[in-house]
């Protein structure tokens, strides 16, 4: 999935009651000049439960808008 998309037409992961993208984008750090991939954030400690029911409906819409029928 292009990493030019808004985050909210991205997949979603859920990792320790938190949701991310589910693809990495490249951050560069500033006085050290290295590159490293991280995960964008989508919401910070909404607990295992919500996490993964906002998660599922989010990536099944998605899934769905893409044509992508399971």
């Amino acid at each position: 999935m292009s990493k030019k998309l808004p985050i909210t037409k991205r997949l979603w992961v859920v990792d320790n009651g938190s949701i991310y993208t589910a693809d990495t984008v490249e951050l560069k750090i500033e006085f050290s000049k290295k590159s490293i991939q991280v995960r964008e954030a989508v919401a910070f400690n909404v607990g295992d439960s919500v996490a993964h029911a906002i998660c599922e409906t989010h990536n099944a819409h998605v899934n769905w808008m893409n044509g992508v029928r399971s």
